[in-house]
């Protein structure tokens, strides 16, 4: 009732159900994730260790009656915390820029591990898990420490937006390089593209996007490909090698380069 309450005041000041409804989405997909995570961690810290003991179930359900409203207290907490500091930092995004109409003009890219169909057959499941979380690590960080917005995991790979192509093109050439050093990671790709896009819940959709994922699908080990439209819009002098027209799956001919250096520091 409190939740509905709420929502109804959110309307009140003007919002349309569907820009309700969009965030909603949003928070349902991030919050299926966080809580699936958290479920994960629980089970491996706290039930399965319960389970090896051969605890009976009415002994296991005690033992989280217990434990289980404390935690939950203790997370609502640090969530609350953690989504006002993000809130804080987009919304200094959203006053340095200006940001008119429903689309935004920036910079996407993915960065992926290549060969990792292979790598999955060949690991073990912790092992793989422990593979996936590395890049994940380095490549979040990555991209947050050069001014770039981390989308979403995909599995192998990182989607991230940029307000300009030398960020984005700066961040794609450290993720790269930062898997090239680490040893326990195969070698990475990545594929740019500049344009309008479409944000949505938390996603952005449009041409630059799909350019950007057929990009680094043609991208050969350890390289950074990206379109002759990021080229034009970059605001430093790029040293590139052309690579020619290429055909991109349900996308047409894109005009391609591999970026092999970005002036400046």
């Amino acid at each position: 009732v409190d939740v509905l309450g709420g929502l109804k005041l959110i309307l009140d000041q003007g919002y349309s159900r569907e820009d309700v409804l969009d965030v909603a989405r949003a928070y349902g997909q991030t919050m299926s994730r966080l809580a699936q995570a958290e479920v994960r961690l629980f089970n491996k810290v706290f039930i399965a260790p319960l389970r090896e003991q051969a605890v009976d179930d009415d002994t296991l359900a005690g033992q989280l009656e217990a434990v289980v409203p404390a935690l939950l207290e203790l997370l609502g907490k640090v969530i609350h915390h953690v989504h006002r500091r993000h809130l804080a930092i987009a919304l200094q995004e959203v006053t340095a820029t200006e940001r008119p109409g429903s689309t935004e003009t920036l910079a996407a890219g993915f960065v992926d591990l290549v060969d990792f169909s292979r790598v999955t057959q060949e690991l073990e499941g912790e092992d793989l898990g422990h593979l996936v979380n590395r890049f994940e690590t380095m490549a979040i960080e990555t991209c947050v420490a050069g001014g770039a917005h981390v989308v979403k995991m995909i599995g192998d790979a990182v989607m991230f937006v940029a307000p300009n192509v030398t960020t984005a093109l700066r961040v794609a050439l450290a993720v790269v390089a930062g898997v090239e050093e680490d040893e326990a990671l195969p070698a990475a790709r990545a594929g740019l593209d500049f344009g309008e896009v479409v944000p949505m819940s938390g996603d952005f959709f449009g041409r630059p996007v799909n350019v950007a994922a057929r990009l680094t699908s043609f991208a050969r080990p350890g390289t950074v490909v990206v379109s002759e439209a990021l080229t034009e819009s970059a605001g430093v002098a790029l040293e590139t090698s052309h690579i020619g027209r290429v055909r991109l799956h349900n996308v047409g001919h894109v005009r391609a380069f591999k970026v092999n250096a970005v002036a400046g520091p």
